[in-house]
């Protein structure tokens, strides 16, 4: 329901693959099979909380946000 898309653009842009950690320490990115939203997919977790009906540009948007120190929700 789009949530490879978001791992592809993720893997792209961070540099790094499933269960890898950027150098900065900041983010880890892991593959999940599902979320157990399937009403908002796709959906990203961050810290335990949902981003909801997340496009591949958003998601490169929460992760910079997160690199460069500002809370997300």
């Amino acid at each position: 329901m789009g949530g490879d898309e978001i791992f592809a653009a993720l893997k792209e842009h961070l540099g790094i693959g499933n269960d890898e950690t950027t150098d900065d320490g900041v983010i880890t990115l892991e593959h999940l099979e599902c979320n157990a939203a399937c009403d908002f997919a796709p959906v990203m977790m961050v810290n335990w909380e949902f981003f909801d009906n997340t496009t591949p540009d958003r998601a490169c948007e929460v992760v910079d946000a997160l690199r460069a120190g500002e809370e997300v929700t």
